[in-house]
Protein backbone atom coordinates (compact mmCIF):
# COMPACT_ATOMS: atom_id res chain seq x y z
CA UNK A 1 0.00 0.00 0.00
CA UNK A 2 1.80 3.25 -0.95
CA UNK A 3 -0.28 7.00 0.01
CA UNK A 4 -0.05 9.86 -2.60
CA UNK A 5 -1.24 13.89 -2.65
CA UNK A 6 -2.30 15.63 -5.50
CA UNK A 7 -5.16 18.03 -6.67
CA UNK A 8 -8.05 16.51 -8.19
CA UNK A 9 -7.89 17.97 -11.91
CA UNK A 10 -11.79 16.30 -13.47
CA UNK A 11 -13.92 14.24 -12.22
CA UNK A 12 -16.41 11.50 -14.46
CA UNK A 13 -18.72 9.19 -13.62
CA UNK A 14 -17.43 8.34 -10.40
CA UNK A 15 -13.95 8.75 -10.86
CA UNK A 16 -12.10 11.54 -10.06
CA UNK A 17 -8.50 12.36 -12.17
CA UNK A 18 -5.33 13.66 -9.27
CA UNK A 19 -2.55 15.15 -11.11
CA UNK A 20 0.58 13.56 -8.09
CA UNK A 21 3.04 15.54 -9.80
CA UNK A 22 3.85 12.07 -12.41
CA UNK A 23 3.55 11.71 -16.01
CA UNK A 24 0.43 10.54 -15.85
CA UNK A 25 -2.83 11.41 -13.49
CA UNK A 26 -3.87 8.86 -10.89
CA UNK A 27 -7.62 7.43 -11.69
CA UNK A 28 -9.41 7.11 -7.91
CA UNK A 29 -12.55 6.36 -6.46
CA UNK A 30 -13.91 7.31 -3.13
CA UNK A 31 -14.41 5.39 0.00
CA UNK A 32 -15.84 6.39 3.26
CA UNK A 33 -17.80 9.22 4.60
CA UNK A 34 -16.92 11.01 1.46
CA UNK A 35 -19.19 9.25 -0.67
CA UNK A 36 -22.41 10.41 1.31
CA UNK A 37 -21.54 14.26 1.67
CA UNK A 38 -22.62 16.50 -1.66
CA UNK A 39 -19.62 17.75 -2.92
CA UNK A 40 -17.07 16.71 -0.73
CA UNK A 41 -15.24 16.43 -3.26
CA UNK A 42 -14.71 18.56 -6.51
CA UNK A 43 -12.42 19.82 -9.36
CA UNK A 44 -8.96 21.56 -7.55
CA UNK A 45 -9.71 20.08 -4.17
CA UNK A 46 -6.44 18.65 -2.68
CA UNK A 47 -6.25 15.35 -1.22
CA UNK A 48 -4.61 12.31 -0.14
CA UNK A 49 -4.98 8.67 -2.06
CA UNK A 50 -3.83 5.07 -1.09
CA UNK A 51 -3.50 3.12 -4.18
CA UNK A 52 -3.01 -0.57 -3.36
CA UNK A 53 -0.89 -3.56 -4.70
CA UNK A 54 -3.28 -4.23 -7.70
CA UNK A 55 -3.09 -0.41 -8.63
CA UNK A 56 -6.10 0.77 -7.61
CA UNK A 57 -6.06 4.32 -5.77
CA UNK A 58 -9.09 5.14 -3.49
CA UNK A 59 -9.33 9.32 -2.06
CA UNK A 60 -9.15 8.82 1.82
CA UNK A 61 -8.58 12.43 2.77
CA UNK A 62 -9.58 15.95 1.13
CA UNK A 63 -7.13 18.68 2.60
CA UNK A 64 -8.72 21.84 3.88
CA UNK A 65 -9.52 24.65 1.09
CA UNK A 66 -8.18 27.70 0.88
CA UNK A 67 -11.50 28.44 -1.25
CA UNK A 68 -15.15 27.50 -2.62
CA UNK A 69 -17.23 28.06 -5.54
CA UNK A 70 -20.60 26.34 -5.76
CA UNK A 71 -21.38 27.51 -9.94
CA UNK A 72 -19.25 27.11 -11.15
CA UNK A 73 -18.24 24.01 -9.03
CA UNK A 74 -14.41 24.29 -8.27
CA UNK A 75 -12.03 25.00 -5.08
CA UNK A 76 -8.92 26.44 -4.39
CA UNK A 77 -8.53 28.89 -6.67
CA UNK A 78 -6.12 31.97 -7.54
CA UNK A 79 -8.36 33.76 -9.96
CA UNK A 80 -11.65 34.12 -11.72
CA UNK A 81 -12.34 35.53 -15.05
CA UNK A 82 -15.70 36.63 -15.48
CA UNK A 83 -15.79 35.96 -19.43
CA UNK A 84 -18.52 37.46 -21.70
CA UNK A 85 -19.37 38.83 -24.62
CA UNK A 86 -20.06 42.38 -25.93
CA UNK A 87 -22.84 40.19 -28.61
CA UNK A 88 -24.09 37.12 -29.79
CA UNK A 89 -25.23 36.59 -27.14
CA UNK A 90 -25.31 40.17 -25.54
CA UNK A 91 -23.69 41.38 -22.59
CA UNK A 92 -25.92 41.33 -19.69
CA UNK A 93 -24.66 43.72 -16.81
CA UNK A 94 -27.01 42.06 -14.20
CA UNK A 95 -25.37 38.03 -14.80
CA UNK A 96 -21.90 39.97 -14.56
CA UNK A 97 -22.48 41.36 -11.39
CA UNK A 98 -24.28 38.05 -10.00
CA UNK A 99 -20.27 36.17 -11.27
CA UNK A 100 -18.61 39.01 -9.61
CA UNK A 101 -20.75 38.74 -5.86
CA UNK A 102 -20.13 34.86 -6.40
CA UNK A 103 -16.11 35.73 -6.60
CA UNK A 104 -16.29 38.17 -3.92
CA UNK A 105 -18.18 36.25 -1.29
CA UNK A 106 -15.80 33.36 -1.85
CA UNK A 107 -12.87 35.90 -1.60
CA UNK A 108 -11.64 35.04 -4.94
CA UNK A 109 -9.77 37.71 -6.92
CA UNK A 110 -11.55 38.26 -10.06
CA UNK A 111 -11.10 40.21 -13.30
CA UNK A 112 -13.34 40.70 -16.37
CA UNK A 113 -12.77 39.26 -19.82
CA UNK A 114 -15.04 40.83 -22.80
CA UNK A 115 -14.55 39.38 -25.82
CA UNK A 116 -15.60 39.64 -29.44
CA UNK A 117 -14.92 43.20 -29.61
CA UNK A 118 -14.24 42.37 -33.12
CA UNK A 119 -18.32 43.08 -33.44
CA UNK A 120 -19.18 45.51 -30.97
CA UNK A 121 -21.89 47.98 -31.57
CA UNK A 122 -19.83 51.23 -30.99
CA UNK A 123 -19.38 52.97 -27.47
CA UNK A 124 -20.09 49.74 -26.04
CA UNK A 125 -16.79 48.33 -24.65
CA UNK A 126 -15.62 52.07 -23.72
CA UNK A 127 -19.54 51.87 -21.79
CA UNK A 128 -18.18 48.05 -19.89
CA UNK A 129 -14.74 49.23 -19.33
CA UNK A 130 -16.22 52.54 -17.25
CA UNK A 131 -18.74 51.06 -15.23
CA UNK A 132 -16.33 47.98 -13.94
CA UNK A 133 -12.70 49.71 -13.78
CA UNK A 134 -15.36 52.73 -11.50
CA UNK A 135 -15.70 49.69 -9.32
CA UNK A 136 -12.30 48.71 -9.29
CA UNK A 137 -12.07 45.45 -11.51
CA UNK A 138 -9.43 44.77 -14.09
CA UNK A 139 -11.50 44.56 -17.41
CA UNK A 140 -9.24 43.09 -20.41
CA UNK A 141 -11.19 43.31 -24.00
CA UNK A 142 -10.33 40.85 -26.59
CA UNK A 143 -11.13 39.15 -29.80
CA UNK A 144 -10.51 35.38 -29.65
CA UNK A 145 -11.17 35.03 -33.22
CA UNK A 146 -8.72 37.76 -34.64
CA UNK A 147 -6.42 37.18 -31.37
CA UNK A 148 -6.43 40.89 -30.56
CA UNK A 149 -5.27 41.60 -26.80
CA UNK A 150 -5.22 38.14 -26.03
CA UNK A 151 -1.28 38.32 -25.43
CA UNK A 152 -2.67 40.83 -22.33
CA UNK A 153 -5.10 38.49 -20.95
CA UNK A 154 -2.20 35.58 -21.51
CA UNK A 155 0.16 37.21 -19.03
CA UNK A 156 -2.07 37.91 -16.38
CA UNK A 157 -2.42 33.99 -15.76
CA UNK A 158 1.10 33.08 -15.58
CA UNK A 159 1.63 30.96 -12.48
CA UNK A 160 -1.74 31.07 -10.73
CA UNK A 161 -4.94 28.51 -11.05
CA UNK A 162 -7.70 30.55 -13.26
CA UNK A 163 -10.91 29.83 -13.91
CA UNK A 164 -12.86 30.81 -16.76
CA UNK A 165 -16.52 31.35 -16.12
CA UNK A 166 -19.70 32.76 -17.76
CA UNK A 167 -22.53 32.34 -20.24
CA UNK A 168 -22.93 29.71 -22.75
CA UNK A 169 -21.82 31.31 -26.31
CA UNK A 170 -19.35 33.80 -25.11
CA UNK A 171 -16.45 32.35 -25.57
CA UNK A 172 -15.06 30.77 -23.07
CA UNK A 173 -13.49 27.83 -24.92
CA UNK A 174 -12.33 29.59 -27.50
CA UNK A 175 -10.28 32.09 -25.68
CA UNK A 176 -8.77 29.62 -23.59
CA UNK A 177 -7.55 28.14 -27.64
CA UNK A 178 -6.50 31.38 -28.44
CA UNK A 179 -4.30 31.21 -25.02
CA UNK A 180 -3.18 27.59 -25.52
CA UNK A 181 -3.54 26.55 -28.76
CA UNK A 182 -2.66 23.00 -28.05
CA UNK A 183 -5.44 22.67 -25.83
CA UNK A 184 -7.85 22.03 -28.97
CA UNK A 185 -11.07 22.51 -26.76
CA UNK A 186 -14.71 22.04 -28.59
CA UNK A 187 -16.53 25.53 -29.17
CA UNK A 188 -19.70 25.81 -29.75
CA UNK A 189 -22.10 28.92 -31.32
CA UNK A 190 -25.49 30.52 -30.07
CA UNK A 191 -28.34 29.44 -31.17
CA UNK A 192 -29.96 32.07 -33.76
CA UNK A 193 -33.89 31.11 -32.24
CA UNK A 194 -33.65 31.58 -28.60
CA UNK A 195 -30.21 33.72 -28.32
CA UNK A 196 -28.47 31.43 -26.07
CA UNK A 197 -25.33 29.46 -26.19
CA UNK A 198 -24.46 26.24 -26.84
CA UNK A 199 -23.18 24.16 -24.22
CA UNK A 200 -19.90 22.85 -25.24
CA UNK A 201 -18.30 22.00 -21.81
CA UNK A 202 -19.85 20.12 -19.01
CA UNK A 203 -18.05 20.06 -16.43
CA UNK A 204 -14.95 22.18 -15.34
CA UNK A 205 -11.46 20.13 -16.09
CA UNK A 206 -8.31 22.07 -15.04
CA UNK A 207 -5.59 22.18 -17.83
CA UNK A 208 -1.86 22.82 -16.97
CA UNK A 209 -0.46 26.11 -18.09
CA UNK A 210 2.20 27.74 -17.62
CA UNK A 211 3.17 26.87 -13.60
CA UNK A 212 -0.45 26.27 -12.69
CA UNK A 213 -3.53 25.83 -14.89
CA UNK A 214 -6.88 27.14 -16.59
CA UNK A 215 -10.14 25.65 -16.11
CA UNK A 216 -12.83 25.73 -18.75
CA UNK A 217 -16.67 25.77 -17.05
CA UNK A 218 -19.85 24.68 -18.39
CA UNK A 219 -21.72 27.68 -19.28
CA UNK A 220 -25.60 29.25 -18.26
CA UNK A 221 -28.23 30.81 -18.62
CA UNK A 222 -29.33 32.25 -15.68
CA UNK A 223 -27.86 31.99 -11.85
CA UNK A 224 -29.09 31.89 -8.98
CA UNK A 225 -27.54 32.95 -5.73
CA UNK A 226 -27.28 30.03 -3.14
CA UNK A 227 -26.83 30.36 0.35
CA UNK A 228 -26.22 34.60 0.19
CA UNK A 229 -27.19 36.44 3.18
CA UNK A 230 -28.94 39.17 2.19
CA UNK A 231 -27.12 41.35 5.01
CA UNK A 232 -23.83 40.71 3.44
CA UNK A 233 -24.30 41.27 -0.58
CA UNK A 234 -23.24 44.96 0.11
CA UNK A 235 -19.83 44.06 0.95
CA UNK A 236 -20.08 42.06 -2.14
CA UNK A 237 -20.06 45.46 -4.32
CA UNK A 238 -16.73 46.60 -3.38
CA UNK A 239 -17.13 50.08 -4.76
CA UNK A 240 -19.69 50.79 -1.93
CA UNK A 241 -17.00 50.18 0.73
CA UNK A 242 -15.95 54.17 0.32
CA UNK A 243 -19.23 55.56 0.78
CA UNK A 244 -20.62 53.86 3.82
CA UNK A 245 -19.49 56.36 6.41
CA UNK A 246 -21.95 58.53 5.24
CA UNK A 247 -24.90 56.12 5.99
CA UNK A 248 -26.55 57.27 9.24
CA UNK A 249 -27.87 53.69 10.23
CA UNK A 250 -25.82 50.37 10.80
CA UNK A 251 -26.35 48.28 9.45
CA UNK A 252 -27.53 50.49 5.95
CA UNK A 253 -29.49 48.18 3.16
CA UNK A 254 -28.62 51.53 0.66
CA UNK A 255 -32.85 51.13 -0.29
CA UNK A 256 -34.91 53.22 1.58
CA UNK A 257 -32.70 54.76 4.27
CA UNK A 258 -33.17 58.43 4.38
CA UNK A 259 -29.36 59.43 4.75
CA UNK A 260 -27.42 56.87 2.75
CA UNK A 261 -23.74 57.65 1.21
CA UNK A 262 -24.07 54.94 -1.27
CA UNK A 263 -26.97 56.42 -2.62
CA UNK A 264 -25.41 59.93 -2.66
CA UNK A 265 -22.32 58.24 -4.16
CA UNK A 266 -24.97 57.03 -7.02
CA UNK A 267 -26.53 60.60 -7.36
CA UNK A 268 -22.94 62.07 -8.25
CA UNK A 269 -22.21 59.47 -10.33
CA UNK A 270 -19.61 57.82 -8.61
CA UNK A 271 -21.16 54.42 -8.17
CA UNK A 272 -22.40 53.18 -11.52
CA UNK A 273 -26.45 52.96 -12.22
CA UNK A 274 -26.29 49.27 -13.31
CA UNK A 275 -24.34 48.07 -10.73
CA UNK A 276 -26.69 49.56 -8.03
CA UNK A 277 -29.67 48.46 -10.17
CA UNK A 278 -28.12 44.72 -9.63
CA UNK A 279 -27.53 45.09 -6.17
CA UNK A 280 -31.75 45.94 -5.75
CA UNK A 281 -32.48 43.20 -7.77
CA UNK A 282 -30.16 40.75 -6.39
CA UNK A 283 -31.23 41.64 -2.61
CA UNK A 284 -35.02 40.73 -3.99
CA UNK A 285 -34.21 37.71 -5.27
CA UNK A 286 -32.08 36.76 -2.21
CA UNK A 287 -35.43 38.33 0.04
CA UNK A 288 -37.65 36.42 -2.02
CA UNK A 289 -36.09 33.32 -2.20
CA UNK A 290 -35.41 33.20 1.75
CA UNK A 291 -39.34 33.73 2.06
CA UNK A 292 -40.19 30.45 0.14
CA UNK A 293 -37.39 28.37 1.76
CA UNK A 294 -37.86 29.72 5.44
CA UNK A 295 -39.79 26.65 6.73
CA UNK A 296 -37.78 24.35 3.77
CA UNK A 297 -35.23 24.57 0.96
CA UNK A 298 -37.01 21.74 -1.05
CA UNK A 299 -38.70 22.22 -4.17
CA UNK A 300 -41.78 21.21 -4.99
CA UNK A 301 -43.34 21.84 -8.88
CA UNK A 302 -46.88 21.09 -10.08
CA UNK A 303 -48.28 18.36 -12.20
CA UNK A 304 -50.24 20.52 -15.09
CA UNK A 305 -51.86 17.24 -16.80
CA UNK A 306 -54.28 16.89 -19.49
CA UNK A 307 -57.94 17.45 -17.18
CA UNK A 308 -57.21 21.25 -16.77
CA UNK A 309 -56.39 21.68 -20.10
CA UNK A 310 -59.44 23.63 -20.74
CA UNK A 311 -59.05 25.90 -17.85
CA UNK A 312 -54.95 26.59 -18.30
CA UNK A 313 -54.67 30.02 -18.06
CA UNK A 314 -56.85 30.28 -15.03
CA UNK A 315 -55.18 27.60 -13.34
CA UNK A 316 -51.65 29.02 -14.32
CA UNK A 317 -52.45 32.47 -13.42
CA UNK A 318 -53.60 31.03 -9.90
CA UNK A 319 -50.79 29.03 -9.11
CA UNK A 320 -47.82 31.72 -10.14
CA UNK A 321 -49.20 33.19 -6.95
CA UNK A 322 -49.24 30.43 -4.87
CA UNK A 323 -46.23 30.10 -1.89
CA UNK A 324 -44.07 27.23 -3.04
CA UNK A 325 -45.16 26.71 -6.61
CA UNK A 326 -41.87 27.22 -8.13
CA UNK A 327 -41.84 25.84 -11.41
CA UNK A 328 -44.45 24.35 -13.88
CA UNK A 329 -44.20 20.66 -14.89
CA UNK A 330 -46.18 19.83 -18.42
CA UNK A 331 -47.18 16.45 -19.27
CA UNK A 332 -46.93 16.03 -23.22
CA UNK A 333 -48.17 12.38 -24.20
CA UNK A 334 -48.89 11.31 -27.44
CA UNK A 335 -51.02 8.19 -27.11
CA UNK A 336 -48.42 5.74 -28.01
CA UNK A 337 -45.38 5.75 -25.48
CA UNK A 338 -48.29 6.26 -23.37
CA UNK A 339 -52.51 5.15 -23.74
CA UNK A 340 -53.43 8.87 -23.48
CA UNK A 341 -53.10 12.06 -25.62
CA UNK A 342 -52.18 15.62 -24.12
CA UNK A 343 -51.52 19.26 -25.72
CA UNK A 344 -48.00 19.61 -27.47
CA UNK A 345 -46.12 23.00 -27.85
CA UNK A 346 -48.63 25.57 -29.11
CA UNK A 347 -50.36 25.22 -26.37
CA UNK A 348 -47.02 25.56 -24.14
CA UNK A 349 -46.45 28.72 -26.12
CA UNK A 350 -49.81 29.94 -25.16
CA UNK A 351 -49.04 29.19 -21.62
CA UNK A 352 -45.73 31.08 -21.43
CA UNK A 353 -47.45 34.59 -22.26
CA UNK A 354 -49.28 34.06 -18.67
CA UNK A 355 -46.40 33.47 -16.43
CA UNK A 356 -42.83 33.46 -16.26
CA UNK A 357 -42.82 30.72 -13.92
CA UNK A 358 -39.93 27.85 -14.86
CA UNK A 359 -40.86 25.71 -17.58
CA UNK A 360 -40.47 21.72 -16.98
CA UNK A 361 -42.01 19.64 -20.23
CA UNK A 362 -41.97 16.01 -19.77
CA UNK A 363 -42.08 14.66 -22.68
CA UNK A 364 -44.22 11.05 -22.85
CA UNK A 365 -43.43 10.60 -26.52
CA UNK A 366 -42.00 8.03 -28.66
CA UNK A 367 -38.91 9.87 -30.63
CA UNK A 368 -38.86 12.65 -28.44
CA UNK A 369 -36.30 14.33 -30.62
CA UNK A 370 -38.43 15.38 -33.32
CA UNK A 371 -40.32 17.55 -30.78
CA UNK A 372 -37.37 19.35 -29.05
CA UNK A 373 -36.93 22.15 -31.70
CA UNK A 374 -41.29 23.41 -31.08
CA UNK A 375 -40.74 23.39 -27.20
CA UNK A 376 -37.48 25.19 -27.30
CA UNK A 377 -39.04 28.19 -29.48
CA UNK A 378 -42.56 27.83 -27.28
CA UNK A 379 -40.38 28.86 -24.23
CA UNK A 380 -39.51 25.60 -22.48
CA UNK A 381 -37.11 26.03 -20.06
CA UNK A 382 -36.42 22.29 -19.62
CA UNK A 383 -37.44 19.31 -21.24
CA UNK A 384 -37.25 15.61 -20.01
CA UNK A 385 -36.80 13.05 -22.26
CA UNK A 386 -37.66 9.28 -22.13
CA UNK A 387 -34.05 6.95 -21.55
CA UNK A 388 -36.77 4.04 -22.97
CA UNK A 389 -38.55 5.95 -25.90
CA UNK A 390 -35.00 7.23 -28.24
CA UNK A 391 -32.69 5.00 -29.44
CA UNK A 392 -29.86 8.14 -29.27
CA UNK A 393 -30.29 9.14 -25.59
CA UNK A 394 -26.33 10.95 -25.57
CA UNK A 395 -27.86 13.18 -28.85
CA UNK A 396 -31.00 13.61 -27.78
CA UNK A 397 -29.49 15.43 -24.29
CA UNK A 398 -26.70 17.29 -26.15
CA UNK A 399 -29.47 18.71 -28.93
CA UNK A 400 -31.81 19.96 -25.75
CA UNK A 401 -28.69 21.43 -24.75
CA UNK A 402 -27.44 22.57 -27.64
CA UNK A 403 -31.00 24.40 -27.81
CA UNK A 404 -29.89 26.54 -24.82
CA UNK A 405 -32.68 24.31 -22.65
CA UNK A 406 -31.58 22.46 -19.30
CA UNK A 407 -31.99 18.90 -19.95
CA UNK A 408 -33.48 15.91 -18.15
CA UNK A 409 -34.03 12.14 -18.83
CA UNK A 410 -37.25 10.14 -17.20
CA UNK A 411 -37.18 6.36 -15.94
CA UNK A 412 -40.28 4.45 -15.75
CA UNK A 413 -40.88 2.41 -12.48
CA UNK A 414 -39.36 -0.64 -13.83
CA UNK A 415 -36.63 1.06 -15.57
CA UNK A 416 -33.24 0.10 -14.00
CA UNK A 417 -30.72 2.81 -13.45
CA UNK A 418 -27.99 1.77 -14.90
CA UNK A 419 -29.82 2.82 -18.52
CA UNK A 420 -28.94 6.97 -17.10
CA UNK A 421 -25.71 5.65 -15.55
CA UNK A 422 -23.50 6.93 -18.55
CA UNK A 423 -25.35 10.23 -19.25
CA UNK A 424 -25.30 11.54 -15.58
CA UNK A 425 -22.68 13.98 -16.03
CA UNK A 426 -24.94 15.55 -19.22
CA UNK A 427 -28.45 16.33 -17.65
CA UNK A 428 -29.53 18.42 -14.85
CA UNK A 429 -32.11 16.12 -13.66
CA UNK A 430 -33.45 12.77 -13.56
CA UNK A 431 -37.22 12.22 -13.23
CA UNK A 432 -37.78 9.01 -11.08
CA UNK A 433 -41.85 7.80 -12.08
CA UNK A 434 -43.31 6.66 -9.10
CA UNK A 435 -46.50 5.11 -10.96
CA UNK A 436 -46.96 3.89 -14.49
CA UNK A 437 -47.36 7.31 -16.73
CA UNK A 438 -50.37 7.87 -18.63
CA UNK A 439 -53.15 8.96 -15.85
CA UNK A 440 -53.68 10.68 -12.86
CA UNK A 441 -54.49 9.85 -9.60
CA UNK A 442 -52.40 6.79 -9.32
CA UNK A 443 -50.60 5.11 -6.18
CA UNK A 444 -47.33 5.58 -5.00
CA UNK A 445 -45.47 2.79 -6.21
CA UNK A 446 -42.83 1.83 -3.41
CA UNK A 447 -39.81 0.76 -4.97
CA UNK A 448 -39.98 4.14 -6.24
CA UNK A 449 -37.66 4.63 -2.56
CA UNK A 450 -34.72 2.70 -2.47
CA UNK A 451 -34.40 3.47 -5.80
CA UNK A 452 -34.22 7.39 -5.21
CA UNK A 453 -31.55 6.62 -2.80
CA UNK A 454 -29.28 4.52 -5.12
CA UNK A 455 -29.89 7.49 -7.57
CA UNK A 456 -28.55 9.91 -5.37
CA UNK A 457 -25.24 7.82 -4.01
CA UNK A 458 -24.54 7.88 -7.68
CA UNK A 459 -24.99 11.29 -8.23
CA UNK A 460 -22.61 12.46 -5.11
CA UNK A 461 -20.17 9.31 -6.07
CA UNK A 462 -19.97 11.50 -9.45
CA UNK A 463 -19.46 14.47 -7.53
CA UNK A 464 -22.59 15.52 -9.85
CA UNK A 465 -25.12 18.25 -9.13
CA UNK A 466 -28.53 17.15 -10.26
CA UNK A 467 -31.81 17.15 -9.25
CA UNK A 468 -34.06 14.25 -8.73
CA UNK A 469 -37.41 14.85 -9.64
CA UNK A 470 -40.09 12.76 -8.68
CA UNK A 471 -43.70 12.12 -10.01
CA UNK A 472 -47.08 10.38 -8.88
CA UNK A 473 -48.36 9.26 -6.29
CA UNK A 474 -47.32 12.14 -4.00
CA UNK A 475 -49.04 13.13 -0.63
CA UNK A 476 -48.07 14.41 2.27
CA UNK A 477 -47.00 11.22 3.38
CA UNK A 478 -45.06 10.42 0.39
CA UNK A 479 -43.35 13.64 0.12
CA UNK A 480 -41.29 13.23 3.11
CA UNK A 481 -40.35 9.29 2.20
CA UNK A 482 -38.94 10.61 -1.37
CA UNK A 483 -37.48 13.48 0.44
CA UNK A 484 -35.78 11.89 3.02
CA UNK A 485 -34.31 8.95 0.30
CA UNK A 486 -32.70 12.13 -2.14
CA UNK A 487 -35.29 13.59 -4.13
CA UNK A 488 -34.95 17.13 -4.69
CA UNK A 489 -37.85 18.16 -7.02
CA UNK A 490 -41.46 17.11 -6.26
CA UNK A 491 -44.09 17.01 -8.81
CA UNK A 492 -47.75 16.43 -7.27
CA UNK A 493 -51.39 16.83 -9.75
CA UNK A 494 -54.11 15.53 -8.12
CA UNK A 495 -52.77 15.73 -4.74
CA UNK A 496 -52.71 19.47 -4.96
CA UNK A 497 -55.32 20.42 -7.37
CA UNK A 498 -57.95 17.97 -5.84
CA UNK A 499 -57.62 19.30 -2.38
CA UNK A 500 -59.98 22.06 -0.71
CA UNK A 501 -57.11 24.40 0.19
CA UNK A 502 -54.52 23.89 -2.28
CA UNK A 503 -51.98 26.65 -0.17
CA UNK A 504 -52.82 23.67 2.53
CA UNK A 505 -51.42 21.03 0.08
CA UNK A 506 -48.45 22.36 -0.93
CA UNK A 507 -47.59 23.48 2.39
CA UNK A 508 -47.99 19.68 3.42
CA UNK A 509 -45.79 18.30 0.76
CA UNK A 510 -42.96 20.95 2.46
CA UNK A 511 -42.94 19.90 6.12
Amino acid sequence: MSIGQGRIIKTYNGYYYVDSGTDELVTCKVKGKLKQIRFSLCTGDIVEFETNHNGESMITRILPRRNFMLRPTIANVDLIIVAFACINPDFSYLLADKLLVLAEQAGIPSVICLNKIDLAPAGLVAEIEAVYKQAGYEVYAISAQQGINVGKLKDRLYGKITVFAGPSGVGKSSTLNAIEPGMQLVTGSVSEKIGRGKHTTRFAHLLPFAGGYLADTPGFGNLNLEELDDKKLAACFREFAGFEDGCKFTPCTHTHEPICGVKDALAAGEIAQSRYESYLTILEEIKSKKERTEENDQSSAFNLICRFCLFWQTKIKKNSKLPGTDWVHIDVMDGAFVPNLTFGAPVVKKIRKVTDLFFDCHLMVNNPEQYIDDFADAGADMVVVHAEATKHLHRCVQYIKNKGMQAGVALNPASPLCLVEEILPDVDMVLLMSVNPGFGGQSFIETTVPKIARLRKMINDAGLNIEIQVDGGINDKTSKLVREAGATVLVAGSYVYGAADTKAAIASLKA
